[in-house]
């Protein structure tokens, strides 16, 4: 044994087997002073070699993991001063969980999308949700269901509102006084076929009716 400090408070040996570097009082604290320098953890790269695990990048100003890093069940990895975001597995499922302020998730690369896929029923997956950044559209790819009374809703005051209430399908025009209207394209123009008129308390027009 190695020991370093009054009490002994360092020691570094090896068992035979293992080597130890054992600290008995305060913190250990592992420093490089040198300018623009690192500190490596190196170990065997499972091929009869060595090499960079994790890096301590003072010339980067950042860590660096150059290996897998496999958080085990139930174990989360935090983010924030206080862990405020978690991402964690419990053995059967997968969470991604925020609990201060809003969650973002962002996708900056020009033309690029954010994609939500999942198992197709078929043994592989598909694109259920799609955030086109190129197409500037969101593009749904399989069934939208929506609950009894769950409202599709459009306007910035919802003055659209389409739903089912259990019984009934029902198409609500919010914003007072606003017609709905039945379009359709003609070889190019479009033509409003039927119009209910809501200051006529709902009278249908045939604006475009050719008497066929």
């Amino acid at each position: 044994v190695v020991a370093i400090g009054a009490s002994d408070d360092l020691q570094f040996y090896h068992d035979g087997t293992n080597s130890y570097m054992l600290n008995q009082t305060g913190n250990l604290v592992i420093q490089n002073n040198a300018t623009d320098k690192s500190i490596f953890l190196k170990t065997d790269d499972g091929s009869g070699g060595e090499t960079d695990y994790l890096a301590l990048r003072g010339d980067e100003g950042q860590m660096r993991a150059h290996k897998q890093l496999r958080m085990q069940d139930n174990v989360q990895l935090q983010v924030g001063s206080n862990g405020d975001a978690q991402f964690f597995h419990n053995t059967a499922d997968t969470f991604l969980q925020n609990s201060t302020g809003h969650l973002h998730i962002s996708n900056t690369a020009d033309d690029k999308d954010i994609i939500l896929s999942s198992d197709n029923g078929s043994g592989g997956t598909t694109a259920y949700l799609t955030l086109d950044g190129s197409a500037t559209s969101i593009k749904v790819a399989k069934n939208l269901e929506l609950a009894d009374n769950v409202q599709l809703r459009a306007g910035s005051g919802d003055d659209l509102q389409i739903y089912h209430d259990g019984t009934n399908n029902v198409i609500n025009t919010v914003k007072q006084d606003a017609d709905l209207y039945f379009v359709v394209n003609d070889g190019g123009f479009t033509k409003n076929a039927i119009q209910i008129d809501a200051s006529e308390n709902g009278a249908v027009l045939l604006p475009n009716d050719a008497q066929y």
